[in-house]
């Protein structure tokens, strides 16, 4: 193919791309305690079947503020707030299926499933935090004799993932001690919840924790209630 021929045909294609790409946005309602920080995201898998996700969070101000992400230009995040409202904009994401969610501080993540059609322009997810509304998680971990780590993330319905990987975007880990491990301050919901033994690796680089999976489980949290699993 003659150079300008291929040019042509790589511009098209990207205009293609930017065409069937959609805009997700949402107006974020708080209720209860206005939390320290927030984060507005997104974790999913494209048509294609491609693994997406990508966020913008900030410690909240009393004033105007926002925040952008383009760590996966030309896919962008967006988070703005002010004393009236939080809202969140995630730009050029690709026909699919999605969790957007909203994170407030470290635990209580709270979403809607989401599907993006080639060709649409705007999907919007409003997206209502309530924290007063927040549950709390046990897990109960049988003595293995090895360093154990225990992670939760959210889920759908009987733990099935929002994406082939949404641990490193949504999940929380908390190594074993003597007692029961315990998650507190999660939105109502299912989780996915995984035993991982630890140990060190090491190479010139240095040194750093290595996880081996030794099973998942799924449980739901409700509102009010402390949720008890007993893990092997």
């Amino acid at each position: 193919m003659h150079p300008l021929r291929w040019v042509a045909a790589a511009v098209a294609g990207l205009a293609a791309g930017a065409a069937s790409a959609g805009e997700v946005t949402g107006a974020v309602t708080i209720l209860g305690r206005r939390p320290a920080e927030l984060r507005a995201g997104y974790v999913g898998v494209t048509n294609a079947g491609e693994n997406r996700s990508c966020f913008a969070g900030a410690t909240l101000s009393s004033t105007r503020g926002s925040v952008v992400c383009t760590t996966y230009k030309p896919r962008i995040s967006v988070m703005e707030f002010d004393p009236a409202g939080i809202r969140f904009r995630h730009e050029r994401v690709d026909p699919g299926t999605y969790f957007v969610y909203v994170r407030a501080g470290d635990t209580a993540t709270f979403g809607r499933r989401v599907t993006v059609a080639a060709g649409q322009a705007k999907v919007s997810v409003p997206i209502q935090v309530d924290l007063r509304r927040l549950g709390a998680l046990n897990v109960a971990v049988a003595r293995t004799g090895k360093p154990t780590n225990v992670m939760v993330c959210p889920a759908q319905a009987r733990g099935a993932p929002h994406s082939p990987d949404p641990w490193t975007t949504l999940g929380q880990d908390k190594d074993v001690g003597k007692g029961p491990v315990l998650f507190s301050g999660l939105a109502p919901g299912w989780y996915a919840v995984s035993l991982r033994t630890v140990h060190r690796e090491t190479s010139q680089g240095g040194s750093w924790a290595a996880f081996e999976d030794m099973g998942a489980w799924s449980v739901e949290i409700k509102p009010g209630r402390l949720q008890t699993i007993p893990l092997p």
